[in-house]
């Protein structure tokens, strides 16, 4: 018999699950038996279901849908959002344009999973995820130096001793 499918969500710590028919759900709510479900592609979407608590217990017919979508399922939505996924982690950890980030990564995917996800509709998202892993502007230049040595990206741009060397005249070569 076929089980109800769990992958990792979008958000911190969260699961979907789903049955393969195109429609994906995120836990709402927990009663002592059953897991309540709500539409994961659409926050407007009245789409809910349940299942019982019990992994074992969790057979596809065991989902059961207590109220209807509102959208036609969404086959490509686990590897759109994978490609989402993926994107963003390149732009928390590399110094990549996000034009390019996005280019080289849709290439990687069915084009129909790239379509879904133009430009447009990352960049906000992109921005968000550099500047949160980059950490908060500091304040003095005191904090600027100490944050640029910790930058692992600046490691091309100091010497091969340490950054303090960098503003050593002996160091310097002589003419």
């Amino acid at each position: 018999m076929a089980m109800v499918s769990e992958v990792l969500g979008l958000k911190f710590k969260a699961t979907v699950y789903h049955i393969g028919d195109g429609y994906f759900y995120y836990k709402n709510s927990t009663d002592r038996n059953k897991f309540y479900l709500r539409c994961a592609v659409s926050k407007l979407c009245p789409g809910r279901g349940n299942m019982p608590r019990q992994p074992e217990a969790r057979l596809a017919s065991s989902l059961v849908t207590s109220r209807p979508h509102n959208h036609p399922p969404q086959p490509n939505w686990l590897d759109v959002n994978t490609l989402r996924t993926s994107i963003l982690r390149r732009c928390e950890t590399t110094s990549t344009p996000y034009r390019q980030i996005q280019r080289e990564e849709s290439e990687r995917v069915d084009i129909d999973v790239a379509a879904e996800l133009p430009y447009h509709a990352l960049s906000k998202a992109m921005q968000r995820a550099r500047r949160a892993a980059n950490g908060p502007v500091p304040s003095t230049l005191q904090e600027y130096g100490e944050a640029l040595a910790q930058n692992p990206r600046n490691e091309r741009t100091r010497t091969p001793t340490d950054v303090e060397s960098c503003y050593d005249l002996s160091y310097a070569p002589s003419y």
